[in-house]
């Protein structure tokens, strides 16, 4: 039994180091003798299909789950030893260039050529060489680094949203974190996403324009950030790890009778 998380590799090797491609080119290939493939949505059960060629009775699907689970104790959370903005969006992921900074960096000056500048941006996350060289970030911009899980859940439960632009995801454990602390996401109905995000997120086009509206919104609407919140712990309950275990486990067992 083998686990496809996505196939990023082969849609966009760019965002790879060589031996990324390699290695990870090596192990796609040997998808073909597993017995089982537990895809972790459906999306990436219909790239297992269409780029590799594996069967569909092959494929079962196993979503992951979230460590912040609305049904558990809620988590701890520290505050951090920065300044954290009275409003501010947040964006949480690895800073690679499929996680389209560029684009936010575009809805930002935007904004501010509007004569309307957005609240500041919090970025959490590793900041890789080929992020920093995509040029100057907005002044209220903040690359905050790798947090730890009690800061991060301080972060998300004081967002004005999570603004998650990315061009490619297999799963997308930030969405599914944020609603489930009450935070209300807002990305682009691609890959997984629309799937992972249901009707709880509010989805906008992968253009800066579309981003931006979308945050305007929150801002504009009073009603609108709760409705999103309510929907978002609602739709969050769904993926739990529990769950998760209970149906690998049941995917195991399926081999082994076959």
């Amino acid at each position: 039994v083998a686990t496809l998380h996505d196939l990023a590799l082969v849609r966009a090797p760019g965002r790879f180091r060589p031996w990324q491609r390699w290695s990870g080119l090596r192990r796609l290939r040997s998808l073909a003798k597993a017995d089982r493939i537990i895809c972790i949505s459906e999306f990436t059960a219909d790239e297992a299909i269409t780029c590799l060629g594996l069967p569909a009775s092959k494929l079962e699907v196993v979503y992951n789950g979230c460590d912040f689970h609305p049904s558990e104790p809620p988590p701890a959370e520290t505050k951090p030893d920065f300044e954290v903005p009275l409003e501010f969006f947040l964006f949480v992921g690895s800073l690679e260039p499929g996680k389209n900074l560029a684009l936010l960096r575009e809805s930002w000056r935007l904004a501010e050529s509007q004569g309307r500048p957005l609240p500041p941006l919090l970025i959490v996350g590793a900041r890789w060489e080929g992020v920093a060289k995509e040029g100057q970030p907005p002044k209220n911009w903040r690359y905050l680094g790798r947090q730890p899980d009690d800061v991060l859940v301080h972060l998300y439960r004081r967002a004005l949203a999570l603004v998650f632009p990315s061009k490619y995801e297999g799963f997308g454990f930030p969405v599914v974190e944020s609603m489930a602390l009450g935070t209300p996401v807002i990305c682009s109905p691609v890959t997984s996403l629309k799937e992972v995000g249901g009707d709880a997120a509010l989805f906008a086009d992968l253009s800066a324009a579309a981003y931006l509206a979308a945050m305007r919104r929150l801002l504009d609407e009073p009603g609108l950030r709760p409705e999103l919140v309510e929907k978002g712990r609602r739709w969050s309950s769904n993926f739990s790890w529990e769950r998760c275990a209970r149906e690998t486990v049941a995917v195991y067992r399926k081999a082994v009778a076959t």
